[in-house]
């Protein structure tokens, strides 16, 4: 089965746990406070992880502290987004050839259904150098076994609450519909035309959707005023 194949029935069957799991939960439980901090729970951690992924493995716009790196990469397992490295290549392709046609997922030339399904261009991922990727033991580690340790993170949250594996489904759903949305809207869909996403949206997302600064000036750590991850977030999780 293709990669692409696999990442779509992740999308679909996220998103059909999610749906079914979370009205479930309402009517048999009615604890809105668990829901509440679920909830809560999932925004950071996603948005940990996004910070781990994108800042610190893909741009290297910090180094984070002992701890810091453990807490990334906890956020980015149990977000199930996917392996680091993954991450990495996709993404400095992506800024390498952005909106062209040999863009890993540019709105300009996939249809949004496929960008929201995950079937991104993965062919025309070129090969890079990785060293500085390598080097770091942590993330390399996270990579070699990352679906292992999904799957015993899986089956802690099941030993807690059999409830926690549906808010692990809502979990990678939002932030893979997260990830899709900045992309989509922050390259104005089929413009190709690299923007700023909606405040409210770009606030959600500690301002990951300040799309135009970052594409015109990847190496800034901070991508203009409304950057409340790069201002706020960031400066917690650094190396002192």
């Amino acid at each position: 089965m293709s990669y692409q194949n696999i990442v779509t029935i992740r999308v679909l069957v996220a998103l059909l746990i999610t749906l079914i799991g979370l009205p479930m939960f309402i009517l048999l439980e009615g604890n809105w406070l668990f829901f509440t901090i679920a909830t809560l729970a999932g925004w950071i951690t996603n948005n940990i992880a996004q910070i781990g992924y994108h800042r610190w493995l893909c741009h290297r716009h910090f180094e984070p502290s002992w701890w810091a790196k453990k807490l990334m990469l906890f956020c980015c397992v149990i977000s199930g987004l996917g392996k680091p490295a993954h991450h990495v290549i996709a993404h400095l392709n992506h800024h390498a050839k952005t909106d062209t046609p040999d863009d890993t997922h540019s709105p300009k030339y996939l249809p949004a259904w496929k960008i929201f399904l995950g079937r991104y261009n993965t062919p025309n991922i070129k090969p890079m150098q990785m060293k500085s990727f390598m080097k770091n033991t942590d993330a390399m580690f996270v990579t070699q076994y990352y679906w292992q340790l999904y799957i015993i993170a899986a089956f802690v949250h099941l030993l807690v609450s059999p409830w926690l594996l549906i808010w692990l489904a809502f979990n990678y759903t939002h932030g893979f519909l997260a990830f899709n949305i900045q992309n989509y809207f922050g390259h104005s869909g089929k413009k190709g035309i690299p923007t700023e996403i909606h405040p409210v949206v770009n606030f959600l997302m500690l301002g990951e959707g300040l799309h135009s600064h970052h594409h015109r000036a990847p190496q800034d750590p901070i991508y203009g005023e409304q950057d409340w991850g790069g201002k706020y977030i960031v400066p917690l999780l650094k190396n002192k």
